[in-house]
């Protein structure tokens, strides 16, 4: 009873709207599933995909054989997890098996996943859409097709994150290593066999197992390199095809050298490790879109980065210092979370009119000579990112911020009328402004 109704809710929604004429050949399928919750949600979720005609059912019945029925074994989930992967249209074959790069139980964030997959050519823009949104539809179409399992979900029904089932990972690791797609290396080279390396994730979790060497001789071919409990310093001298460098979570990384040599380079992830400094030469990087350095503390970002014209998103800490001077950053759409009270930095921030996403913390600036001068152009630069493009804003202000901005006398001088999500911290609001009614696209308000 709970097969069936776990198989006709994620086909029809409801358990009992099978129709007639299709009766019998789901009671053979599910016959085959063998009971377990993962192959009928693999075969249902196929055929939620497929029109409600008797004989294409009859189709899957015939491709799954007798893969579960009596006795369940572990060769026979197996080949209903390859016919729910061979069900997958082109597009979302690639995009499963790069899930092969992260590690057994690792959460993987969705927009993150999503930045990767852009920057190495897995996604066809659709009619419409962008790239990012286009990634999002594939991300969501994996979830929907039961093949990675969703974690967290946001105030706007947006999933948060994903986590790969055990066998579907071993099924796509098998696959990936069949065709090349992704090599796995555990710490050391025993295995690689010299063949031309796409994609390599490199795990290095075993203290007593010495780290492999990531020198350009082995890997210059690479169009993406994962490193995962990593400690060396990384020379990318030679690395020419890089599209993705990523060391986050490697808490005791700290350097990375000839960086600005990856001309190729579009997404670098260096989050959550010990680095505190980053090159000058990383302005040479000028294909890069995704630069994360969330966490780290008291990171330093040398004035090159400004003429990153291509960067799109810029995740730093709070504690980060940003050079002043970020005008240059023209294709910046996502800034979280800048710390500034410069004038000269509110003064630029005004000028990135492509901004969609904008988190940042305001000082105190009491101190400051010129706190006057700071607070009214910090309010004219919110302003006039709000008159363009801007969705999303999180200020965690100390008052630096004026009333003017958040009380507007009337709801036709209403500063942000795209947005859909505000968050204000540490803020003394004193009444709720007339604008806010205004605000039609209006999802989250905290």
């Amino acid at each position: 009873v709970e097969s069936r109704e776990l198989f006709f809710k994620r086909i029809f929604a409801t358990e009992h709207g099978c129709p007639p004429h299709l009766e019998e050949v789901s009671n053979e399928i599910l016959k085959k599933c063998g009971g377990l919750p993962l192959a009928i949600l693999s075969i249902a979720s196929s055929l939620a995909n497929k029109p409600d005609i008797k004989e294409q059912w009859e189709m899957v019945k015939k491709s799954i054989g007798f893969a579960l029925e009596g006795t369940p074994t572990l060769e026979g989930m197996n080949k209903i997890l390859l016919f729910s992967y061979y069900d997958l249209p082109t597009h979302l074959k690639a995009c499963l098996l790069y899930l092969s790069i992260f590690p057994e139980d690792q959460v993987i964030e969705s927009d993150k996943l999503v930045w990767r997959w852009m920057s190495e050519g897995l996604i066809v823009g659709e009619m419409g859409k962008n790239l990012e949104q286009a990634g999002q539809i594939y991300f969501n179409e994996l979830i929907n097709r039961s093949m990675i399992e969703p974690v967290g979900v946001r105030y706007d029904g947006k999933v948060l994150a994903c986590r790969v089932h055990d066998m579907v990972l071993d099924m796509i690791i098998s696959l990936s290593a069949q065709e090349n797609f992704v090599t796995i290396l555990h710490g050391h080279e025993d295995k690689f066999a010299g063949e031309k390396i796409r994609r390599l994730s490199l795990r290095c979790n075993r203290p007593d197992v010495e780290v492999t060497q990531v020198t350009s001789k082995k890997f210059a071919q690479a169009r993406s390199i994962s490193l995962f409990g990593y400690k060396e310093m990384l020379d990318l001298q030679g690395f020419q095809a890089l599209r993705v460098l990523d060391l986050g979570k490697n808490v005791l990384f700290k350097q990375v050298k000839n960086i600005g040599k990856c001309y190729q380079l579009k997404y670098l992830d260096l989050s959550d490790t010990d680095i505190v400094e980053l090159p000058e030469e990383i302005g040479n990087v000028q294909s890069l879109e995704t630069l994360d350095l969330r966490n780290c503390r008291r990171l330093t970002l040398p004035s090159t980065i400004s003429g990153l014209r291509k960067l799109v998103r810029l995740l730093v800490d709070y504690t980060a210092a940003l050079p002043e001077e970020i005008s240059g950053l023209v294709a910046l759409q996502v800034l979280s979370c800048a710390s500034y009270n410069s004038v000269k930095f509110m003064q630029a921030l005004g000028q990135l009119t492509e901004l969609r996403s904008l988190a940042f913390k305001c000082w105190n600036p009491d101190w400051y000579f010129d706190a006057g001068m700071y607070k009214e152009v910090s309010v004219a630069s919110l302003r006039e990112l709000g008159k363009h493009k801007l969705q999303y804003l999180d200020i965690c202000d100390d008052d630096a911020i004026p009333d003017a901005l958040m009380c507007s006398s009337s709801e036709s001088d209403c500063p942000f009328p795209h947005l859909q999500k505000l968050v204000l911290s540490n803020h003394n609001i004193q009444r709720i402004p007339r604008w806010i009614g205004s605000l039609v696209n209006l999802c989250h308000l905290e």
